[in-house]
């Protein structure tokens, strides 16, 4: 065998070892709901629309989601905005506002389960019980669709547990 053959070998069968497991593991969780018991950091993006949180949940579970820290939206300039869209939470009720959540707070974190999910009125805390099988995915209740006006900035974080 030649050394050009030999160096493939060595590179190659590594590499597809590497991928096999990878695609195993990524099958596994996204099959595998996340066990009661479990809690669970997330970081939610403000320039981003709805955003998976690789937590996948099975109906008769109930679910905690607590603010923990950051700030997202500038505005206006020099006031930030936390997870429940404070300081000064506000709800648009104008028919131009562009927030997925019409009746719920600007700039606040929302939810749903499943890509089709009834909506969630997250913010800085919200406790309901899960219906139907699917993953939790959150997002700013700002934007239209996947698409953020302005190009927000910002983060939050928030405690997801499991019972």
């Amino acid at each position: 065998m030649s050394e050009s053959r030999r160096i493939r070998i060595y590179f190659v069968l590594p590499m597809l070892v590497l991928l096999l497991g990878l695609a195993t593991y990524v099958a596994i969780k996204l099959t595998t709901p996340t066990p009661p018991g479990s809690t669970l950091t997330v970081t939610v993006v403000a320039g981003e629309g709805w955003q998976h949180s690789d937590i996948l949940l099975e109906p008769g579970r109930k679910v905690t989601i607590e603010y923990l820290d950051g700030l997202w939206f500038e505005d206006p300039p020099g006031r930030w905005h936390d997870a429940g869209g404070g300081p000064n939470p506000w709800t648009c009720t104008s028919p131009q506002c562009h927030e997925p959540m019409k009746t719920f707070p600007k700039y606040a974190v929302i939810g749903r389960v499943g890509t089709d999910g009834t909506l969630l009125p997250v913010g800085k805390r919200f406790e309901f019980m899960v219906n139907s099988s699917g993953s939790l995915y959150l997002r700013p209740n700002y934007g239209e669709g996947d698409m953020q006006i302005h190009r927000p900035l910002g983060s939050v974080r928030l405690k997801v547990t499991i019972s």
